[in-house]
């Protein structure tokens, strides 16, 4: 029987973390998932081609750095089982049947976007801090800081009283879906570099009418980074949180929002050339918006009112 999961895994200047993920893929799932590795621009000479092969995986090599965002999509492009799971290439996973359970939920609600349990691990493998532990999010819309603007903030649970959950937005470096759905939801189409995509992807599930769950039965290692890659709070973030609010979000949210942006940006000239920038693109953000209103059918109001009401909780 051909499998139904693919796992989509991309990385940039991992190293040896790439083989270990994929060992770790192979060693808990066998050959019950199919495998898509995206090297996202690495410069780091590590043999990434090599270690594909020996696990048996779809490699694929972005001829420069796309970005999380769209090295993610790129990924999933060449998905050709019906579900996928996005990942970093710092994960471990259980021998605990993780991956059946990930089809059973999909086959179950195709309509929504899932995350799995954070195991948080430092470099060296270790837990980093004892339960109860981070699991999903809500999101910031809001602050008085650039870093508290349309920001997934962790969930803490201390225990659940089922295997699936609803959540405002999913966090945890593990997302799996239906892949036709994310193809509707237009998956992370638009945004550059590093940022806002667990926001993005959540917010269009919630507002198409789908949702965002967490697996509660399912928890796998991720090995936290302080050293991102990426370059944290720089254009490309403005740019991301922009986008949002230029396509997903209603106009006057959006133009709220972008006010608030404005005011608490710590590189008020990057943020203006950004704005400037991201009207260079006005034809596909006035395209995308259209989309978006001809699939949304829940308002705003009622998915903001979740966040708020999680961030209570």
């Amino acid at each position: 029987m051909s499998n139904r999961l693919t796992i989509v895994m991309t990385g940039l200047d991992e190293g040896e973390e790439v083989d270990e993920t994929l060992a770790s893929i192979r060693a808990t799932a066998a050959d019950a998932v199919d495998i898509v590795f995206v090297n996202d621009g690495s410069t780091d000479g590590h043999d990434y081609a090599g270690a594909a092969r020996r696990h048996g995986a779809i490699y694929v090599e972005n001829p420069s750095r796309r970005g999380v965002g769209r090295a993610r999509d790129v990924g999933v492009e060449h998905v050709k089982t019906p579900n996928a799971m996005i990942i970093d290439s710092h994960m471990r996973f259980r021998e605990d049947d993780w991956w059946r359970r990930v089809n059973d939920a999909i086959a179950d609600d195709p309509r929504a976007i899932y995350c799995t349990r954070c195991d948080p691990l430092d470099k060296e493998g270790q837990r980093l801090w004892q339960q109860p532990t981070q699991h999903g999010a809500w999101i910031q819309f809001e602050g008085e800081t650039e870093s508290q603007v349309l920001e997934p903030k962790w969930l803490v649970h201390d225990s659940f009283d089922a295997p699936r959950i609803d959540i405002p937005c999913v966090m945890g470096a593990t997302y799996a879906f239906d892949v036709a759905y994310y193809q509707k939801l237009g998956g992370l189409l638009g945004i550059r570099g590093w940022g806002v995509d667990e926001a993005y992807l959540s917010l269009k599930a919630w507002l198409e009418g789908g949702r965002c769950r967490l697996l509660t039965d399912i928890e796998i290692g991720h090995k936290f980074k302080w050293d991102n890659p990426y370059p944290v709070f720089n254009a490309h973030l403005y740019y991301n949180k922009l986008f949002v609010f230029e396509t997903v979000l209603p106009r006057e949210v959006g133009a709220h929002l972008r006010g608030v942006l404005a005011a608490c940006a710590e590189n008020p000239e990057a943020f203006g050339r950004t704005e400037a920038r991201i009207e260079e693109h006005r034809d596909l953000l006035d395209r995308l918006r259209a989309y978006y209103e001809s699939i949304f059918t829940r308002p705003f109001s009622e998915v903001r009112a979740l966040s708020e009401a999680a961030s209570r909780a």
